[in-house]
């Protein structure tokens, strides 16, 4: 009976990186029929091995919870997937405006935090958002960072949003504002003076809520 145990959590996890391998269709699938061959599998080696002692009746409700739970576990997390996918796509990054976006340095622990203000101007109650940020000094990319804000602006409605970022900082900056740029790196026409840093931000996705009345 272990066997079986083993194969269904291993089938469970195949069928787990099949959901999430949303970059590979040939990898997704490849995972999903390993999911589906591993219980097959030992269901014949099972009628093989105990041909004179396989009884339906005792096998079923032995392995039958184990599968209904995986199921059930799959299907949740398809479920999760979705909702995520639905939220990531419902405000579009140009209805999201920042505003006094910049980059403070806490020298007491050496970590950064990024904080500015948030103006939401969907018609879906804004619950969270991506921004990527990177430091540059003389024209070269010094460091960069993907730093994710939980939130909750309703339609029309600003906040203002601090949350925890990577320290990129060189010695002795301890606080840089932050410019709005929808491609990384600075265009070739924005040359900072020679020892001047500059910090660039983009909205790399957000999250949204549909509001119901």
């Amino acid at each position: 009976m272990l066997i079986w145990y083993a194969g269904l959590i291993a089938a469970a996890l195949f069928m787990h990186g099949a959901m999430a391998a949303t970059d590979s269709m040939a990898l997704a699938a490849a995972l999903a029929a390993a999911a589906v061959a591993i219980p097959l599998s030992l269901l014949g080696y099972t009628m093989r091995a105990y041909r004179a002692a396989f009884n339906s009746h005792i096998l079923v409700p032995a392995i039958g919870p184990i599968v209904i739970l995986v199921l059930i576990f799959e299907y949740v997390e398809y479920n999760q997937r979705v909702d995520d996918a639905y939220s990531a796509q419902l405000i579009p990054a140009n209805l999201v405006l920042l505003s006094d976006v910049k980059w403070v340095r806490d020298s007491a622990h050496r970590a950064g935090r990024l904080s500015g203000r948030v103006v939401n101007r969907s018609p879906h109650q804004l619950v969270g958002m991506s921004l990527e940020v990177a430091l540059y000094g003389d024209n070269e990319k010094l460091g960069s960072a993907l730093t994710d804000a939980t939130l909750d602006v309703a339609p029309g409605q600003q906040a203002n949003f601090t949350t925890a970022a990577p320290d990129l900082f060189a010695a002795g900056i301890r606080e840089l504002p932050c410019v709005r740029q929808d491609a990384l790196p600075p265009t070739a026409g924005a040359k900072a003076s020679p020892g001047a840093f500059q910090c660039i931000y983009r909205v790399a996705g957000t999250r949204g809520e549909q509001v119901f009345f």
